[in-house]
């Protein structure tokens, strides 16, 4: 794919990952994640909230065989 003639390109998608303990958090906690996705679309970026199976932190790309 070729970019030119495009102009500038610039990142307008902001990935973040979801909130598990959202109960138990501080409230400046949540105001902050709340604030970070109020200001992504503010400046009219998408977003996106990843939500992993099991809470867990990380994932990995497993191999298929062909």
């Amino acid at each position: 794919m070729s970019a030119a003639g495009i102009g500038k390109m610039r990142p307008n998608m902001v990935t973040l990952g979801f909130m598990n303990s959202w109960k138990q958090r501080d409230v400046a906690d949540l105001y902050s994640y709340y604030a970070m996705v109020h200001d992504a679309f503010t400046l009219r970026m998408g977003v996106g909230i990843l939500r992993l199976p099991d809470h867990s932190r990380t994932f990995t790309l497993e191999k298929q065989d062909a």
